[in-house]
């Protein structure tokens, strides 16, 4: 049985779920945390589960098998979290690491019911989505602008859709205002209906947020913003996809012009034209 346990941040909420993993009785209990957690901790603790397995970390003692920590500067988090399959006899160097993400056929129809209306099904569809978790990752409405009037002028024969949550929809329309083949389609509460947009994309501007992992399991060639605040961790860029990071360290994306994404988005097209392995296809650049 596949059981998907959804945990709220409150005590009372933590204890009925604590108590009601208890009663299931699990052989192994797997904490995918990579940096110490008193939350992860404590699941893995109370959980009542025989063996405890997890990355060797300063809470590995809660940990009955313990899984050396790649390095978290150098090595993708999807490579780091890879070796605890070990632990179940499985060689990590066997286990598959792509991405995979499947919208409901529903989702998809929608998807496609979308683009048709605003005449976008079956072109060349350029992806921008303006938003992210906070407002310090919003790059700003005059530089979307900017940017979506350099792409019209570059991917001429090209759809460029304007994506964004909800609460930026009219952001959204802001940006595409006067452009010709510039559609900024309604913003969906469904993740799955989003997702499924998303999987129509040729390639792709973003923020660091959940649409990068989307971008990893369509396999679209991406540009991607990100704050790295510290140095010694590796940002979550695109795995296993084509794709230029423009990192900056402080903590406004507005640190990053308008230059550095067009110099990015020329090298995504130069690499995506290469003859080489899709994993071999990434880059950071510092802003």
């Amino acid at each position: 049985m596949n059981r998907s346990w959804v945990y709220e941040r409150n005590l009372a909420s933590m204890i009925r779920l604590i108590r009601r993993m208890r009663q299931e009785r699990y052989d192994v209990a797997v904490d995918l945390m990579d940096n110490p957690s008193a939350t992860s901790t404590a699941f893995c603790v109370l959980s009542g589960a025989r063996w405890t397995v997890g990355l060797a970390k300063e809470n590995d003692f809660s940990y009955d098998v313990r899984i050396p920590l790649l390095s978290r500067k150098d090595k993708h988090i999807i490579e780091r979290l890879a070796p605890i399959v070990g632990a179940f006899g499985i060689p990590p160097d066997e286990a598959s690491t792509r991405v995979t993400y499947t919208p409901l056929w529903s989702s998809q129809a929608e998807a496609r019911a979308l683009y048709a209306s605003v005449g976008c099904l079956g072109r060349r569809k350029v992806g921008v989505n303006i938003s992210a978790g906070h407002e310090r990752r919003y790059w700003g409405t005059d530089r979307f602008r900017e940017i979506v009037r350099y792409l019209r002028r570059v991917e001429s024969e090209s759809a460029i859709i304007i994506g964004s949550k909800p609460s930026d929809f009219a952001r959204a329309n802001e940006i595409a205002q006067g452009f010709e083949n510039v559609f900024a389609l309604p913003a969906q509460k469904s993740f799955d209906v989003f997702a499924a947009i998303v999987s129509h994309l040729d390639i792709l501007l973003t923020p660091d947020t959940s649409v990068v992992h989307l971008a990893s399991a369509f396999a679209i060639p991406s540009v991607v913003m990100f704050i790295q605040s510290n140095p010694d961790l590796r940002v979550w860029e695109p795995f296993g996809t084509p794709h230029v990071s423009v990192v900056t360290t402080v903590d406004d994306l507005r640190d990053i012009s308008v230059t550095q994404i067009e110099a990015a988005w020329e090298t995504l097209r130069t690499l995506v034209g290469r003859d080489h392995s899709v994993r071999s296809l990434g880059m950071k650049v510092t802003a």
